[in-house]
């Protein structure tokens, strides 16, 4: 990385990147965009982190973006993408879904390392609540499983009662207790496998399973494949 960009990350920070830097065989790269927020994008020979034209790559952020690049480049877990031709949402629908299974994943860890974080993640399930319909919810609505993924989200990541509390209103506006408890309990058995907890999210979210599939990267051949869900 960058040492320009590398000093503006603490020293366990920058140990990561480096183990991921030597795991890869390559360089982490830093671009600065026309952005608002910080992200990353990654491939089999490249990782790269784009920040906003500011410059700055503050603290937690990223640590936030190592850890997508950790997991799907030195873990080797696969990332949500549409297969053939058949599509029944855009690609952006898959990039913001497996951005919910991912942070479910490691914002507790960011949270944990650094603690204001929790803040920043209240106030973007808030702001997801503000845009749901004053109207029901068929329970088809990919709208209200993402509700009840953000409350599993909270719950497993954050310390936030007020936020949870206001999740748990809004979802039972429109599920009962039981299907909620049984969606979550389903999630918690799968979060070890992405496999089979994609295939039970995208399900839900009534897309058909075999045009969905994990885009898996092993950079140590150089090579990516995708794996069908079904």
């Amino acid at each position: 990385m960058d040492a320009q960009y590398f000093s503006q990350l603490p020293n366990d920070v920058q140990e990561w990147a480096q183990n991921i830097e030597a795991h890869c065989g390559f360089d982490i790269s830093v671009r600065r965009e026309p952005r608002r927020h910080t992200a990353c994008e990654f491939g089999p020979g490249y990782a790269r982190i784009l920040l906003p034209n500011n410059g700055v790559l503050r603290p937690e952020s990223g640590f936030h973006e190592l850890s997508h690049l950790d997991r799907f480049l030195v873990k080797g877990i696969g990332q949500l993408v549409p297969v053939g031709s058949a599509l029944h949402a855009p690609e952006a629908a898959f990039t913001k879904l497996d951005n919910a299974l991912e942070h479910i994943a490691f914002v507790g860890a960011e949270v944990a390392r650094f603690p204001g974080r929790n803040d920043y993640w209240c106030e973007i399930i808030r702001r997801e609540l503000q845009r749901l319909p004053g109207a029901a919810m068929d329970k088809n609505d990919r709208k209200m499983w993402t509700l009840v993924l953000n409350a599993f989200f909270a719950i497993a990541n954050l310390q936030a009662v007020a936020t949870v509390e206001e999740l748990q209103q809004a979802i039972h506006r429109y599920l009962n207790v039981g299907e909620v408890e049984d969606f979550v309990a389903t999630v918690r058995d799968r979060l070890e496998d992405k496999l089979t907890l994609s295939q039970f999210i995208c399900g839900k979210w009534g897309f058909q399973l075999h045009t969905v599939g994990l885009n898996c990267i092993d950079v140590a051949s150089g090579s990516e494949f995708v794996t069908p869900l079904g």
